[in-house]
């Protein structure tokens, strides 16, 4: 009879096995965690999150509230629409309305009412640099569109 190979031989039961055999010890298995609070939660976060940007969006400022004050503020600084006639006071005769129209001023032009008014109060002592003079005709275009499509004003501009 052929021995087996040495690997494949099994001791009779209840002798020694050549090496040692390692009993494992029984394991308890715990079941999984539930996953189902952490999608809530998730779900929450993110429905909260949807609700605050609606409801910032429905309830930003954008300015138009003031669109009736701001008109009027407009139309007295330009004397109904001339231009002409506001600039003949000078810069320093408006600087209170000035100021008055920058506060009323809608979101759409109250970048533009900033510089305005920090150009005119700035300490230029009437020297204006090239980039200076072309960023003040620029913001003076924008809040003259805006007057005309929005407060129902006519003003037409020289330089345009």
């Amino acid at each position: 009879m052929t021995q087996p190979p040495y690997g494949d031989m099994q001791p009779p039961p209840g002798e020694p096995t050549p090496y040692p055999r390692q009993e494992l010890l029984p394991q308890r298995v715990a079941p999984g965690r539930s996953r189902l609070p952490l999608a809530i939660g998730a779900v929450a976060i993110v429905l909260a999150l949807v609700g605050g940007l609606l409801a910032w969006w429905l309830l930003r400022d954008d300015g138009e509230q003031n669109r009736a004050a701001y008109c009027d503020a407009v139309a007295t600084i330009t004397h109904g629409g001339n231009l002409q006639a506001a600039a003949s006071g000078g810069p320093a005769a408006n600087r209170a309305a000035l100021a008055r129209a920058r506060d009323l001023a809608p979101s759409a032009v109250r970048s533009q009412w900033d510089d305005l008014v920090a150009i005119i109060q700035g300490p230029s002592n009437g020297q204006l640099g090239v980039a200076t003079g072309l960023r003040l005709i620029s913001d003076v275009r924008s809040i003259v569109a805006d007057a005309n499509a929005n407060c129902g004003m006519h003003i037409t501009l020289p330089f345009s």
